[in-house]
C-alpha cells in the first residue's frame, strides 16, 4: 500500500465509524446534546467525534456507543 493509499483508508475507516456512529443516534432520535448528556461529556467533544479532522480515542468512542445501549465488536 503506498503512502497515499494509508491516507485514503485511514480517512475512510473514520469516515465509517462517523457515519455508524450518527445512524445508531439517528434511530434512538439521539441528538449530539442528548449524547453529550449521556455520555457526562460536553457537547464541544461529542461534536469533535464528527470532525473533518478529528482524531477519536478509542475509549471516547466506547463511551459514546455504551451510552446509545450499544455493545461495539471489532473483528477482522
Amino acid at each position: 500500500m503506498t503512502p497515499v493509499e494509508k491516507i485514503f483508508a485511514e480517512e475512510a475507516f473514520i469516515v465509517d465509524v462517523q457515519c455508524l456512529l450518527n445512524q445508531v443516534m439517528i434511530n434512538n432520535g439521539v441528538s449530539r446534546e442528548d449524547l453529550a448528556t449521556a455520555m457526562d461529556a460536553s457537547t464541544e467533544e461529542v461534536d469533535s467525534i464528527f470532525a473533518d479532522e478529528c482524531e477519536i480515542e478509542i475509549s471516547f468512542l466506547f463511551r459514546a456507543f455504551q451510552a446509545l445501549g450499544v455493545s461495539m465488536k471489532v473483528s477482522i
